[in-house]
């Protein structure tokens, strides 16, 4: 067989195995955050894994690197957790924001969380045109997975958005870890 002809058999073989692969890397389900499913939650990626993979989809960060992926994690929360280790740099947090729904509603914040020695927090907020205004402040200081809840009735109109905001402690003398899963905002219906 020609050098020629080699190329002419190898080059669409190698060409229709890459589609393949590009294909199945474009599948990951976005249907909801984590093992449960949960499409009710505004923040999709609430267990940090997709398909039991870990996950920072969805979720913004500035020290992405200092950021742990933990297989500790509550009841009902798949595979994978978030872990922060204390740190020094206040900046050492995970955020998600999302399109807030508009009317008059009530949100149950909800989280998962755990620590060892200095623990972290996490804080629910809303953001409107001209301002920031932080709704709930859950502190973690529970050394076994603990659920946090909070109820929140406000009005919302277009344009706004909302969020939560989950980072270690910040000390340049203590140490400590914290964990989060399961961090949900829902919209709860109006009787």
């Amino acid at each position: 067989m020609t050098h020629k002809r080699m190329i002419k058999i190898i080059y669409p073989v190698c060409l229709l195995v890459a589609s393949a692969l590009v294909f199945q890397g474009c599948s990951k389900d976005n249907s909801g955050g984590g093992s449960s499913g949960d499409t009710l939650s505004y923040i999709r990626n609430y267990s940090f894994e997709y398909n039991g993979l870990p996950s920072l989809d969805d979720w913004t960060s500035y020290q992405a690197l200092a950021i742990n992926m933990s297989n500790s994690t509550p009841p009902g929360g798949g595979t994978w957790s978030v872990m922060f280790e204390t740190s020094w740099d206040p900046t050492n947090y995970l955020k998600s924001t999302v399109v807030a729904p508009q009317g008059n509603v009530q949100l149950l914040y909800s989280l998962w969380a755990k620590a060892e020695g200095l623990g972290g927090h996490a804080e629910f907020y809303v953001i409107h045109q001209d301002s920031l205004a932080v709704r709930t402040i859950f502190n973690v200081t529970d050394t076994t997975w603990t659920q946090h809840t909070a109820m929140d009735t406000l009005t919302l109109v277009s344009g706004d958005s909302i969020g939560v905001r989950i980072s270690g402690a910040v000390s340049q003398l203590i140490t400590g870890k914290t964990w989060f899963d399961l961090v949900k905002i829902r919209k709860i219906p109006n009787p």
